[in-house]
């Protein structure tokens, strides 16, 4: 959306890395500032419980990422693989999830009792995690023409997929946080429901997303994952409210419980995507540095090796943009990019060369497209990682 790198002084950092750091920060310091009175622990043990969570979960989600994409870091030492991967989320929450129940347990304090004031702040530090995707581009939606669509570097209005995810992960934070004291007595029955509910969300907003592979029709494998998770928190709330329904007015308080979560969700949806409707939808090719020193902040647009300016490039990147779009219609059709040997020629007309398009409802593209030295783009196919990326050029 906005992708900047700033610069202060010698030290630089990318939105991305800024917004999961101060995620990362802010939890740290709810979960310690926030801690009862009457809690069985002391806030120093809540700090060090923090430390080995955010530790043993970003290493989980970086050991997930190199799992599942093992083929893109193949010949690369595993330490400094280790350090450049991406994060896998999903497998950082099971890993933090573990390291908490081993230190709750070092702690003679439930796993439940723990969760439930735990899970909500992982709520919030997703909301920044997902707001450094929004501004960077990653984890993007399919192409959609809705009000509140956006940019993402493609030239593509797209589902804003991690704006779905920050309306879902503060909901659940505020919910879970709104009824912690009240339900404190009532071990589970936040920490299941939050599992529930963040299963639930993302199942659905896995649908817009487009880097995840097909496994079953339309379902990805991020999907079954989610359908296990979604299943462990349902099961887990029935047990925990089966075993507390005796507790006089326990009905009452989960039913108003989820009903500040979904009044939530409906209040920062509204506001969420209010505001991307307002904001201008710039498309941008590559990252702005932002360098601050004593005199202020410069705004520095990058020029690139040939000695192109930037705006020589996107004159160039716009004569790209009908075929992106083209090629994102295309899948949303067909579920796949036209292959290599199908080419461009594939938006143009049904392809006859297999795989033949299930759902083709071109042509997509009228005319062929060509470069600023007048010739043919080229179109070129790449199959690791379980998925397509295409390039043209």
């Amino acid at each position: 959306m906005y992708p900047f790198n700033l610069f202060i002084g010698s030290f630089s950092v990318n939105n991305y890395e800024l917004f999961n750091f101060l995620g990362l920060v802010f939890l740290v310091i709810f979960a310690v500032t926030l801690l009862d009175k009457d809690a069985p622990v002391k806030r120093w043990q809540v700090f060090v419980a923090c430390v080995i969570g955010i530790l043993a979960g970003t290493t989980g989600a970086k050991l997930t990422h190199l799992l599942l994409y093992a083929e893109k870091y193949r010949g690369i030492p595993p330490v400094q693989a280790l350090f450049v991967s991406g994060h896998a989320f999903m497998g950082g929450a099971v890993f933090a999830l573990l390291a908490v129940y081993i230190v709750s347990r070092c702690y003679k304090v439930s796993f439940l009792y723990a969760g439930d004031y735990a899970l909500p702040y992982f709520g919030l530090c997703r909301v920044f995690g997902r707001l450094g995707c929004l501004l960077t581009g990653c984890c993007h939606g399919s192409a959609s023409s809705l009000p509140w669509a956006t940019y993402f570097r493609d030239g593509i209005l797209r589902h804003p997929t991690q704006a779905y995810m920050i309306i879902l992960a503060f909901s659940i934070f505020v919910a879970g946080r709104a009824h912690y004291r009240k339900l404190k007595d009532r071990p589970g029955i936040i920490f299941f429901s939050s599992v529930m509910f963040y299963g639930l969300g993302r199942f659905f907003v896995e649908f817009f997303r487009v880097d995840s592979p097909y496994v079953l029709g339309s379902l990805k494998f991020s999907h079954i994952i989610l359908i296990v998770i979604s299943i462990c928190g349902v099961l887990g709330f029935c047990h925990a409210y089966k075993k507390y329904i005796k507790t006089r007015e326990l009905s009452a308080l989960v039913n108003r419980y989820i009903g500040t979560f979904l009044l939530s969700l409906i209040a920062t949806s509204i506001i969420i995507l209010t505001i991307l409707f307002f904001v201008p939808k710039v498309s941008y090719i590559d990252e702005i540095d932002l360098k601050i020193s004593r005199d202020g902040i410069r705004v520095i647009v990058p020029i690139s090796k040939s000695g192109e300016t930037y705006s020589e490039k996107r004159k160039e990147y716009l004569r790209k943009i009908d075929v992106h779009h083209a090629l994102a219609r295309y899948k949303d059709d067909s579920g796949v990019y036209p292959t290599q040997e199908q080419g461009l020629k594939a938006l143009m007309k049904k392809p006859k060369i297999l795989p033949i398009p299930r759902n083709w409802n071109g042509p997509y593209l009228k005319g062929e497209l060509k470069n600023k030295q007048g010739k043919r783009y080229r179109y070129k196919v790449d199959e690791k990682e379980g998925r397509q990326h295409y390039s043209i050029y």
